[in-house]
């Protein structure tokens, strides 16, 4: 009887831990359904886009996917324009890059269907820094690095991991 009741709770034990790896990995698998990598339909001039084929850096850590600005050198200030209009939220993280060519300060702009949405300050001694944004009702994200002081070098920054959630 002792020995039946060790099987049923080895079974029990055995058969529980399979089911909840089961439905943790269900709702992994959902969670990631519903956020996605966007990638930008438009990139300008001195903007650079990472789409897993080589990498950049930005504070020791290597990124695959992105947008690199920079550097620029005259007065255009380089872009990346994204297709926003399918989800709730944009996440990615922002920074400058490990090798710029200039110690100059930047701003980085976020437009709304061509409206100033928001402005941070870049320098090249910041860490990384993660945005969420909600993009309930917007269609247009565009994301431009202008030069916050007004000369006509722009060190390098960038933005990588940009996903959507829907």
């Amino acid at each position: 009887m002792k020995a039946l009741r060790k099987m049923e709770l080895i079974y029990i034990l055995v058969f529980g831990l399979f089911v909840s790896f089961t439905i943790n990995n269900v709702a992994t698998v959902s969670a990631k359904e519903a956020r996605e990598r966007i990638e930008p339909f438009r990139v300008t001039t001195f903007a650079y886009k990472y789409d897993g084929n080589g990498s950049f850096s930005m504070t020791g850590r290597s990124f695959k996917h992105g947008v690199r600005f920079g550097p620029v050198y005259g007065s255009n200030s380089p872009s990346a324009s994204y297709n926003v209009k399918k989800y709730k939220k944009i996440t990615f993280v922002m920074g400058a890059l490990d090798d710029p060519q200039f110690e100059n300060s930047a701003e980085l702009e976020i437009y709304f269907d061509k409206k100033l949405y928001k402005t941070y300050d870049l320098d090249v001694d910041m860490d990384i820094k993660k945005i969420n944004i909600n993009t309930k009702n917007k269609k247009l994200m565009k994301i431009v690095v202008t030069n916050a002081e007004g000369t006509i070098d722009l060190s390098g920054f960038g933005i990588a991991n940009v996903f959507g959630t829907k």
